[in-house]
């Protein structure tokens, strides 16, 4: 599960965090990595690798922090029954 806050300013990000995530279209979002993920390893690695290893990578977007802190703070198993309902809608 990846969270992604779309308005970013240096206020609250610092400038390696300040990635450039946006919609393309309704099916295809770009979303940078992590500034620690490398493509032949780790993390990198099981993005690239999703469809050949059967996972399945959920985004959460938002587009301010003030929202995501509000998500964050349900307790997990209310925080993923909310999105994968709202998936199964």
């Amino acid at each position: 599960m990846l969270l992604i806050t779309l308005e970013k300013t240096e206020a609250n990000y610092s400038p390696t965090t300040l990635y450039n995530d946006y919609a393309v279209s309704e099916k295809i979002f770009h979303w940078q990595s992590q500034n620690t993920a490398r493509p032949k390893t780790g993390k990198g690695l099981s993005y690239i690798k999703q469809k050949q290893t059967g996972e399945s990578i959920l985004l959460f977007v938002c587009a301010r922090k003030t929202m995501m802190n509000s998500i964050i703070q349900l307790p997990m198993s209310s925080w993923a029954w909310r999105i994968i309902s709202s998936i199964m809608e």
